[in-house]
C-alpha cells in the first residue's frame, strides 16, 4: 500500500516511515501543505495521515482543496493532531477525513487505519 505522511515535524515523518517501511508499505512524506497536495496529485497514494497544524495551511484546509478535486481514486485520509477535542473530529469528517489518528500514535494504531 501507497501512504502519504505529512507533518511539518520531520521526526513523527520518520517515526511513521520506519513503522510503515517495516510493515512493507511504500512511504512518501511531505513537510508543507504544496509538497502535500503535489504528492497527492501525482503519487496518488492510497492512505495519508494529514497533520492539522501546518505551515501556511492548515490541514482541514488542505483535505477540503483536495476533495474538491478529487473525486475518484481519493486516497483515505486520517487527520494526525495531538488534540482531543470532539469537535475537530466532527470538522474532520465532514472536510473528507475517515477519522483521527492522535500524536503521539502508537504503531500499532497507525498501522489498523491502513485496515
Amino acid at each position: 500500500m501507497k501512504v502519504l505522511v505529512v507533518d511539518d515535524d520531520r521526526l513523527i515523518r520518520k517515526m511513521a516511515r520506519a513503522v510503515l517501511e517495516e510493515e512493507g508499505h511504500e512511504c512518501l512524506e511531505a513537510g508543507t501543505p504544496a509538497e502535500a497536495l503535489r504528492l497527492l496529485r501525482e503519487a496518488r497514494p492510497d492512505v495519508c495521515f494529514l497533520d492539522f497544524i501546518l505551515p501556511d495551511m492548515d490541514g482541514l484546509s488542505l483535505l477540503r482543496v483536495y476533495s474538491a478535486e478529487a473525486a475518484e481514486g481519493r486516497a483515505r485520509v486520517f487527520l494526525l493532531t495531538g488534540s482531543e477535542s470532539d469537535h475537530l473530529l466532527e470538522q474532520a469528517r465532514k472536510s473528507g477525513a475517515e477519522g483521527i489518528l492522535r500524536k503521539p500514535f502508537d504503531p500499532e494504531i497507525l498501522l489498523a487505519k491502513l485496515k
